[in-house]
């Protein structure tokens, strides 16, 4: 699946995600619900690979940069407003900040959203 093919089969489960949480208001319910059903089962471990192989193909260098400018974890995450576990999930690559985030980041350490992040096709 392409990427456009991706941003469909997500913006499905969301539509899916959103019927299901009406539905099924206790989680323990859901989440037997989910595994006995094996299409329902199967979309959701396919959006969770689809999300992880999307998280690998954006690098960083925020803990390059925050090095080089001898700053730790949580004085960037003062700086930035959140925390400092968000800090070390940007940079250990479990997390792909939104945009408004990003931009933050990019002026905390004077460089371009470009200089900080590298997209990998």
């Amino acid at each position: 699946i392409n990427a456009s093919g991706s941003a469909n089969v997500v913006k499905e489960f969301e539509n899916i995600s959103n019927v299901v949480k009406e539905k099924f208001a206790d989680r323990k319910q859901l989440l037997t619900s989910i595994s006995e059903n094996k299409p329902v089962y199967d979309m959701v471990m396919h959006v969770g690979k689809v999300g992880k192989e999307r998280r690998d193909m954006l690098k960083n260098r925020i803990a390059e940069l925050r090095k080089e400018q001898k700053m730790t974890q949580q004085a960037l995450g003062e700086a930035l407003q959140v925390s400092r576990q968000t800090i070390i999930s940007l940079e250990n690559g479990k997390y792909n900040p939104s945009l408004t985030l990003a931009y933050g980041i990019a002026k905390v350490f004077g460089c371009t959203i470009e200089e900080v992040f590298l997209f990998e096709e």
